[in-house]
């Protein structure tokens, strides 16, 4: 969701929010998001221009390529922990650009800290989850098991 908002404020009007899990995607509709449970049933259905493929799951790049339009760019935000199968043919065909996106630079993180600054209440929606510094071990763990997280906070 992070990434829809990043987008909703670069001016994405159209933005569709797609996960298996009922309690992001009960976030989404919240933050005012259209929503869809399955990747499979949009691929045939509708195209989008871009496609940002955040999970880093491997069975989610393939959906991505086809719920791209003709010439659209799919942008691999999520690191995948084994190599995802990957059509190059439909890449080829539809002419997708693929685009790799990482926030690693100094410019990028100043730009991230002058957003969460500008409307934090806008952020803080985003949170799922709160810990207390000396449960960050539970954090982690809860991280890891990505059963129910958004984005999780440790308060100091």
């Amino acid at each position: 969701m992070l990434t829809a908002e990043a987008c909703r404020i670069a001016g994405a009007a159209d933005i569709t929010l797609v996960d298996i899990n009922e309690r992001r995607l009960g976030m989404a509709r919240a933050l005012g998001y259209a929503t869809a449970r399955d990747a499979l049933a949009l691929r045939d259905d509708v195209k989008f221009d871009f496609v940002f493929e955040t999970t880093g799951a491997s069975a989610v790049l393939e959906p991505a390529l086809h719920m791209v339009r003709i010439k659209g760019t799919v942008v691999i935000v999520g690191k995948y922990d084994i190599d995802p199968p990957f059509d190059l043919h439909t890449v080829l065909f539809k002419e997708i650009t693929v685009k790799g996106a990482r926030v690693y630079r100094e410019g990028e993180f100043l730009t991230a800290v002058r957003l969460l600054a500008s409307d934090p209440h806008r952020f803080g929606r985003l949170i799922t989850d709160c810990f207390a510094l000396d449960e960050a071990e539970l954090m982690i763990g809860a991280f890891r098991s990505k059963s129910n997280v958004g984005k999780l906070m440790i308060i100091m």
